[in-house]
């Protein structure tokens, strides 16, 4: 008896009547995570999001949202074409105990900012009062700026 292995598309799987599912590849090299039954989509908001609840625990922290939504235009029609609402989603809004809340975005290793990226904060910006930190890594610990 000889074994013979034959490799497929996911479209002619299909066609043969088989289910197959086709992870999809990352957009930006990141690996998505999940931790408590939440989909991150990177390993550093995975990690931010255990170091947000390490913060919670010693009392430092009062609670924290996870990606929380915040609108940037709504949907309108104009000229007959339908644009739809415009939605930045943070990765997180975090209450201190000593009063302060902060509105989070985690970068990776070198802090990428996508054009989208920037397009939504300039609006995120115009549109709230409150600043928008981006948190990154360093050999230390986390570190937060206002770029």
């Amino acid at each position: 008896m000889v074994a013979v292995t034959v490799r497929i598309t996911a479209e002619q799987a299909a066609g043969l009547g088989l289910d197959v599912t086709v992870p999809k590849k990352a957009k930006y090299h990141n690996r998505p995570k999940w931790v408590d039954g939440i989909r991150f989509a990177s390993t550093e908001e995975a990690d931010f999001y255990s170091y947000l609840k390490i913060l919670k625990k010693a009392g430092e922290v009062t609670d924290f949202v996870v990606q929380p939504p915040f609108p940037l235009r709504p949907a309108f029609e104009k000229h007959g074409i339908k644009f739809r609402a415009e939605v930045y989603f943070a990765d997180f809004t975090v209450n201190y105990a000593d009063g302060r809340r902060r509105v989070y975005d985690v970068k990776g290793e070198k802090g990428s900012q996508t054009p989208l990226f920037r397009s939504k904060r300039a609006n995120y910006t115009y549109l709230y009062e409150e600043p928008l930190y981006i948190v990154t890594r360093d050999g230390r610990g986390w570190k937060e700026s206002l770029e």
